[in-house]
């Protein structure tokens, strides 16, 4: 008995020692090749990580086609992204849209307190979510989370819940 290679993966590390890129194949018993299961590639400036891209396979092009693009367009003083964009690929046009803009804010133990979320509509960044969580004294441990949802700048849902905790 042999063995038989159904699947390979490449990683690449920068001169800091992270990793930067990732590949995924394959076999194709039927092309007798490798084909493309998965790609994504990470970008830093200095030591902040601005950009993660991933890959989809193209069958009909045998080829890697674009299909997310997070953009982690700013960062507070202690380093922690506060905003990043995600766009998605379209294959005819072979350039990148905006899809969801994540804007975040974060209490001095670094866990995140407010989340809005906003959607790409007619060229327009328009509210699509927000969350708002409090924190007890224990380290990330949420006591009071507020949930407001939007359709077109109007309130359709809102959750509030308090958490409990037992030492048990």
């Amino acid at each position: 008995n042999q063995w038989v290679g159904s699947y390979k993966n490449y990683w690449t590390f920068d001169a800091s020692g992270r990793q930067i890129e990732t590949i995924s194949y394959t076999w194709n018993t039927k092309r007798s090749d490798w084909e493309g299961l998965s790609r994504s590639q990470t970008i830093y400036n200095g030591n902040q990580k601005v950009q993660e891209i991933s890959y989809a396979w193209s069958y009909e092009r045998w080829d890697w086609d674009g299909m997310f693009n997070t953009l982690y367009v700013s960062f507070d003083a202690a380093g922690r992204n506060t905003e990043k964009v995600l766009q998605r690929y379209n294959t005819t046009t072979q350039s990148w849209y905006n899809d969801v803009k994540n804007v975040y804010a974060y209490d001095t133990k670094g866990n995140i307190i407010v989340s809005n979320e906003y959607a790409w509509i007619d060229g327009a960044w328009v509210a699509n979510s927000q969350s708002e969580k409090t924190y007890d004294t224990t380290p990330s441990r949420i006591r009071t989370e507020l949930n407001v949802r939007y359709s077109n700048g109007i309130v359709t849902s809102y959750e509030q819940k308090t958490y409990h905790y037992s030492d048990d």
